[in-house]
């Protein structure tokens, strides 16, 4: 007979997901770079992204050096800040490399961060 553990919902959802990281990155006149560091085996998965910015730019999101998604910010029509939601469908890095967030530019004033989760690569 086998040991049947039942988990409570957010203990269920951890083990499922993996453990939660969010990384946070602070800029001024060049953008700003948020990464999430490389680990054997482990691949990232970011869930949401969110900053701010003084200045119309790019924002890519990177699986080691190579794009994997990006988007053009420009604050006359979108504001300043960034907000983007990816849990539905979060950006998944390949295992063992880094995941980031680089903010291309700004005037004096920028901040990036990502979140979302880690977990050994099957």
């Amino acid at each position: 007979m086998s040991i049947q553990r039942i988990f409570p919902i957010e203990e269920a959802l951890n083990h499922s997901r993996g453990t939660e990281f969010n990384e946070v990155a602070a800029g001024t006149g060049s953008g700003a770079t948020a990464t999430k560091a490389a680990a054997a085996g482990v691949r990232h998965k970011i869930q949401r992204v969110h900053g701010h910015t003084d200045k119309d730019s790019l924002l890519q999101l990177k699986d080691g050096s190579t794009v994997i998604w990006e988007t053009a910010i420009d604050v006359d029509v979108d504001g300043k800040e960034i907000a983007f939601d990816l849990s539905n469908c979060p950006v998944i890095g390949t295992a063992g490399n880094a995941v980031s967030a680089v903010l291309a530019s700004s005037t004096t004033d920028c901040y990036i961060s990502i979140g979302g989760y880690s977990d050994k690569s099957i």
